[in-house]
């Protein structure tokens, strides 16, 4: 047996009856002919290397970067990793700002900016009190961070990297002070929803939507409604914007009027995206997941199979849908009937990201410390 083969084998969970109690009505369909189904999708790799949760995935061109609580930031190419990056402390969250320029949050308030060709770290961004759950990068390279103590900091980089390349010392840059700070935002890696260069959304303490001017540093829009914290921002194709809330209520909101168009009732989500097409697609905390027409609101598929609430969703490039749950487990689905076509089963914990490669596989990370790329 191939050393890559006993690394599947390692990872590969052991069937109980539970596992059987949720596989076999598929089984059962697929015998009798009701649709194609796969009952074990085929792991190509599993990337190990990682000493704790991996937190974040990002794709950049042809390498996998994998941010971590055991405090490193590693690259892979080829299915081997190609470097590591010590950031010191947990990390928490990634961003790109360009092809060689990562960012990283951190559990204690920090932000490092790092050359990923040499790994060294050129900024260090120190104004934060608490964990950073949230970055997001403005077209003009504006950092923007949210942190568990309430806050939203804008950071503008490009005059710092004007310092910088006048700098010939190779010391870390230190910064303390943002640009902007908003307060009594609430905390949550979906809750901020980059609009355009000029406004960000979301949530406060008040269960309001806000739709903030960052060149004024005044609200253009206030949106009232929910009765609950606001969970997820997400911005659709046409521009509109759609939230969930504590409230169990997914709203759809037109900047343009200042209304809410849609009201749809939907229980405990836990994450929310936009289908290529235009459809929401949310997930819950039942392991249901449901589509969503953007122009009438209504639920349009409830996909059901996962045993434990939805984690994170993504959509592959020919519209298919992907699940990761806290059972462990991926799921592809129909874009139109809603049906399973395939569990991806490796993972022996939570499902923590999805993401798609540009050859278009899926790359999953796991609160079981590893990596998994996925035969197509």
């Amino acid at each position: 047996m191939t050393e890559e083969a006993k690394m599947t084998n390692k990872y590969r969970k052991q069937t109980t009856i539970d596992d059987l109690s949720r596989y076999l009505p598929l089984a059962v369909a697929k015998l009798v002919g009701d649709y194609d189904y796969h009952f074990e999708g085929n792991i190509h790799y599993i990337l190990s290397g990682h000493q704790n949760i991996i937190e974040a995935i990002l794709i950049n061109k042809e390498t996998i970067i994998s941010g971590s609580i055991d405090t490193k930031i590693k690259q892979w190419s080829n299915t081997k990793c190609i470097s590591t990056i010590d950031n010191v402390v947990p990390v928490t969250c990634l961003e790109l700002i360009d092809s060689n320029t990562i960012v990283s949050g951190s559990t204690d308030g920090t932000i490092q900016i790092y050359d990923l060709s040499t790994g060294e770290c050129r900024f260090i961004l120190n104004g934060n009190n608490g964990s950073i759950y949230k970055l997001a990068i403005l077209p003009d390279k504006t950092i923007i961070s949210g942190t568990e103590d309430n806050k939203i900091m804008l950071w503008n980089l490009d005059k710092w990297l004007t310092i910088s390349e006048s700098d010939e010392s190779d010391e870390t840059i230190t910064f303390t002070t943002p640009n902007i700070i908003f307060s009594g935002v609430i905390a949550g890696k979906h809750s901020i929803c980059v609009i355009d260069n000029d406004h960000i959304a979301y949530g406060n303490d008040l269960n309001q939507l806000i739709i903030m001017n960052l060149n004024t540093e005044t609200p253009r829009h206030v949106f009232l409604g929910h009765t609950n914290l606001i969970t997820n921002i997400v911005k659709l194709l046409d521009g509109r914007i759609i939230t969930s809330s504590y409230d169990n209520t997914l709203r759809i909101w037109t900047l343009n009027t200042n209304i809410c168009e849609h009201i749809l009732l939907c229980q405990n989500i836990s994450d929310l995206i936009i289908h290529l097409d235009g459809r929401i697609i949310s997930g819950s905390s039942d392991g249901t997941i449901r589509v969503w027409s953007q122009i009438t609101g209504n639920c349009e598929l409830i996909l059901t199979g996962h045993t434990k609430s939805i984690s994170c969703l993504n959509i592959l490039p020919d519209g298919t849908i992907i699940s990761g749950s806290h059972d462990s487990d991926l799921r592809t689905w129909n874009q139109y009937t809603g049906i399973c076509e395939r569990i991806l089963y490796g993972h022996t914990n939570n499902i923590s990201s999805i993401n798609i490669l540009s050859n278009g596989r899926i790359v999953s990370s796991s609160y079981d410390f590893n990596l998994i790329i996925w035969d197509d």
